[in-house]
């Protein structure tokens, strides 16, 4: 009984934790705050210097 349990809810668990790990870099990204460039390299920015794109409400909205 207890291994049809845990069987059960691992994964339940590790999509818990998997949907944490990616939409928090994701809603950084969609907010403006990461850039990626053409060479795949990760931009950090400033609130002042967030990146405005119009798509960005609809990609809130995906996010969400």
């Amino acid at each position: 009984m207890g291994e049809r349990l845990g069987g059960e809810y691992v994964w339940m668990w590790i999509a818990l934790f998997g949907s944490v790990i990616l939409y928090i870099p994701l809603y950084f990204w969609a907010e403006g705050f990461w850039s990626i460039d053409e060479n795949y390299k990760f931009h950090w920015w400033n609130a002042d210097q967030r990146v405005e794109y119009p798509e960005r409400w609809a990609a809130l909205g995906m996010l969400l």
